[in-house]
């Protein structure tokens, strides 16, 4: 009897690595021992599976405490959700700061600070939120970084320190944020000049048409 053929699953493939099982057909993850779907963080138990991402978005890892590739998968939402997946943790490095277990002490994933985004030198960074929706600005301050106002930022920093986000007014001679300027008089004066100039060329006009006429009459009378 001549075998029917079927369409090809992850679970068709024995792989230990996600990259593997990605490779040899699409939407695959490896759980550590096969090949399965890709799915929802919540739907892994493995280390494997969990840092291959789940179909909602980046995921972390927390183990069991008698495993260390067995234990719970969860979305990635904020960097405390990663207290024990150094990884994951340091994947978000310009927002979270990885610090290692000490003594009786655990490992944490924490937001950073203005100071420790700087990592021990004087220059100060620009910190994204979790969802890089936002930025905090921050600035040196009596030999540390602290949170700045954006709109003390100077006219050479202003628009790359803010991530963008503000821009210099050249008339307020302030960092303000992107759309909150107030529209050039300059334009408005210009107008007016361009108005004001058909007016002249207008009037200038009928006078040289008034001054000619006379003498068109007195030609023909």
């Amino acid at each position: 009897m001549a075998k029917a053929c079927k369409s090809k699953t992850c679970s068709d493939t024995k792989k230990t690595k996600s990259s593997e099982c990605a490779s040899a057909l699409a939407g695959c993850i490896s759980d550590g021992t096969k090949c399965i779907e890709k799915g929802k963080c919540s739907d892994y138990s493995t280390k494997e599976a969990c840092s291959a991402g789940g179909t909602d978005g980046a995921c972390v890892f927390s183990p069991t405490s008698s495993s260390a590739t067995t234990g719970v998968c969860k979305l990635y939402t904020q960097c405390s959700d990663a207290n024990s997946d150094q990884i994951a943790c340091q994947s978000m490095s310009q927002t979270c700061k990885w610090t290692v277990a000490t003594g009786t002490t655990p490992s944490s994933c924490s937001n950073h600070t203005c100071d420790t985004a700087a990592k021990g030198t004087a220059k100060c960074v620009t910190i994204p939120s979790f969802d890089g929706k936002k930025y905090t600005v921050c600035q040196p301050q009596g030999g540390k970084c602290v949170v700045g106002d954006p709109s003390s930022l100077t006219q050479d920093n202003c628009y790359k320190m803010s991530q963008y986000t503000y821009s210099w007014n050249a008339q307020t001679k302030k960092c303000i944020a992107c759309g909150a300027g107030s529209t050039s008089n300059n334009n408005s004066t210009s107008v007016n000049n361009s108005m004001d100039n058909t007016s002249n060329t207008t009037t200038d006009d009928h006078g040289q048409y008034l001054y000619v006429l006379p003498i068109l009459i007195s030609f023909i009378f």
